[in-house]
């Protein structure tokens, strides 16, 4: 099996590729423990396929071994290992996948916020709401920031309500900072997340916001969401 996944990734044919491909999910089916001592080994050159085959085979087993590898030295190794987690979808998997919420790169943090999010995972919200109400929010790009509000919005439901509304505002309360005008549009995305009689009302003042980028937000929101 290691022979045939360390080969995967080089071979260029689509026939060879193919053959190879049915090959490794036939014995990795038949031989899970492989799968799993290739996953201990962070040297190994098999490592990156038999992640990816994890995933595509939802090996409940191959959970601890590609949570391990969410600590790799590799960003494309620990991106592969939260695709995987993703795939296979079980609790213990999305457990692991938080983990990914802080991890050094952008990507591996992008997926992992949006596979949380997807699925509403409660144990994400503590790690989601505090990368929302952190300082140094500000300093994603847009579409990192957009992504955890919406996860936040969506795990937490109407509890975070009241608390997108203000940053929507300007910030107060919970967001004791003045917020950018995409940080507020991306609290308008967030809230549109929201099932509550209060959303309309919310977006529509926005929509009336001295900040363009903050109208623009909320007509968008209003023409294609909640129309």
């Amino acid at each position: 099996l290691q022979t045939v996944m360390v080969w995967l990734p080089r071979t260029l044919n689509e026939v060879a590729l193919e053959m190879l491909e049915l090959v490794a999910v036939q014995v990795a089916e038949a031989n899970p423990a492989e799968i799993l001592r290739i996953l201990g080994s962070p040297e190994s050159d098999a490592l990156a396929a038999a992640i990816t085959l994890s995933g595509r085979l939802r090996l409940q087993p191959s959970v601890p071994g590609l949570a391990q590898n969410l600590g790799h030295g590799d960003p494309r190794i620990r991106l592969g290992a939260a695709q995987a987690l993703g795939e296979i979808g079980s609790p213990g998997a999305f457990a692991a996948l938080e983990r990914g919420l802080t991890d050094a790169d952008r990507e591996v943090r992008l997926y992992a916020v949006r596979a949380l999010g997807g699925r509403a995972h409660k144990g994400a919200l503590k790690a989601v709401e505090a990368v929302v109400h952190a300082k140094n929010a500000e300093d994603l790009d847009l579409t990192e920031r957009q992504a955890f509000f919406e996860a936040y919005a969506t795990i937490a439901g109407t509890a975070a309500l009241a608390p997108l509304a203000e940053l929507v505002q300007g910030g107060s309360g919970l967001f004791k900072r003045k917020a950018s005008a995409g940080t507020r549009a991306c609290a308008i995305g967030a809230i549109t997340k929201i099932r509550h009689p209060d959303v309309r009302a919310i977006v529509e003042r926005a929509a009336q916001d001295k900040d363009a980028v903050v109208r623009n937000a909320a007509g968008r929101a209003l023409r294609e969401v909640l129309e």
